[in-house]
């Protein structure tokens, strides 16, 4: 990862994310596509309901099912946390 990425601010999120929803899981997952060759996304299920994807560069919120728009299309390498 490059320094001065979006890598903090993602696991700041996601521990921010586990303190105020400590019985849903919250991940980091770093990935690479053809829109941006690298990239930290944070999985999160909101209120129960399906998996969202949330892009810490552009701020995007998207439903992991049908993750249009989003740069992960390539290969995921695991998570971070």
């Amino acid at each position: 990862m490059r320094s001065g990425g979006n890598e903090g601010l993602a696991l700041l999120l996601v521990h921010l994310l586990r303190h105020l929803a400590r019985d849903r899981p919250t991940y980091a997952v770093l990935g690479s596509g053809t829109i941006c060759r690298q990239t930290i996304m944070v999985p999160h299920a909101f209120d129960n309901a399906a998996w969202m994807l949330i892009n810490t560069r552009t701020g995007w919120i998207v439903s992991a099912g049908k993750p249009y728009g989003t740069v992960l299309r390539g290969r995921v390498h695991g998570n971070l946390t």
